[in-house]
């Protein structure tokens, strides 16, 4: 690879270390505690994880139009997360974790199939890799501090 090439390698690392770092306090998550309001202000973690699933489902969506130039969207994001919410509420949280597995996976694989020309035009794909990454790091800090008050 030339010094001018592109790679989201090592991004996708950090990604795959917080992700699979998320996904085993997901996993291990007290049962009686995952629909439980207090990991955030209002949400469960079965709730941490629906949202999570959505953005990894729009963040596809948008994947698939970024080499069509379409523009930046600005999200109205209360709205975004409850419509996410909303359309998996009759999931279990297994079946969330088991659609966020999948997602992950497919999200990773797309980036990693991206050419480095592709990368080095549209920003964006570089972007929600470390928003995603962010996320997972800053929701299992919630869910384990959530956990912590808990048991005090």
């Amino acid at each position: 690879m030339s010094e001018q090439e592109i790679s989201l390698e090592e991004p996708i690392i950090e990604y795959e270390t917080a992700y699979a770092e998320f996904k085993a306090c997901a996993e291990d998550y007290p049962t009686e505690l995952r629909q439980t309001i207090g990991v955030t202000d209002s949400w469960s973690a079965w709730d941490v994880i629906a949202h999570l699933n959505g953005w990894f489902v729009e963040g596809q969506r948008r994947f698939r139009r970024f080499p069509r130039g379409t523009g930046k969207v600005t999200y109205n994001v209360d709205t975004f997360n409850k419509v996410s919410l909303w359309l998996r509420e009759n999931k279990d949280y297994e079946d969330l974790l088991t659609e966020l597995d999948t997602l992950s996976t497919q999200f990773v694989a797309s980036l990693r199939d991206l050419p480095s020309a592709r990368l080095e035009r549209e920003p964006r794909y570089a972007d929600w890799l470390e928003d995603l990454t962010r996320e997972m790091k800053d929701h299992r800090a919630q869910m384990i501090a959530f956990l912590e008050r808990q048991s005090v």
